[in-house]
């Protein structure tokens, strides 16, 4: 059976790439590590992981039937987690990014699909395997309009993973 790893996310407008790509330019003499591709940075909103054609077929119905609202996510937290990976987030989330959150989950559990990661951490990855001690800071902030959120594919590749866009879905 052919399957797909799927997660709904947020996908950064290219003002908002070129800026991470902007900070993790930065941060590379520093800490070290890979760089998240520009191609590849996201906030994820619900992993699905490996599914089935029914279950990519059900996570779309449930996209299709979402209603939430556009918002200003402020990236402005840089921190480390101990496994190297280095993340930037805001400090105060929005509450409508809680909301389409919580409608995407719970559309997901009414449709009878289980999350393949249970919790939900606002942060996009911008590198992995860092090795250079680095202390948690607040940065300028990157104010990023979310007009929009997807079901993306990751494809494993050999070079690392490459998305590609089921379907996209506006926000009002």
């Amino acid at each position: 059976m052919t399957t797909q790893r799927i997660f709904f996310g947020l996908l950064p407008l290219p003002v908002v790439r070129d800026a991470l790509q902007a900070t993790i330019r930065t941060l590379e003499t520093e800490v070290g590590g890979r760089a998240t591709s520009t191609a590849t940075l996201h906030m994820t909103l619900a992993f699905l992981g490996e599914r089935s054609g029914m279950d990519v077929a059900v996570a779309l119905n449930v996209g299709d039937a979402l209603r939430a609202r556009a918002f200003e996510l402020t990236l402005d937290r840089l921190q480390r987690w101990p496994n190297g990976i280095l993340w930037m987030g805001c400090r105060a989330p929005p509450d409508a990014l809680g909301a389409l959150v919580t409608e995407v989950r719970e559309g997901l559990r009414q449709a009878g699909i289980a999350l393949a990661a249970p919790g939900f951490f606002p942060h996009i990855t911008l590198m992995r395997k860092t090795r250079a001690p680095f202390e948690a800071r607040t940065l300028a902030p990157i104010v990023w309009p979310v007009a929009g959120f997807a079901l993306i594919e990751s494809q494993r590749q050999p070079a690392g993973p490459e998305y590609r866009t089921l379907k996209g879905w506006p926000l009002t």
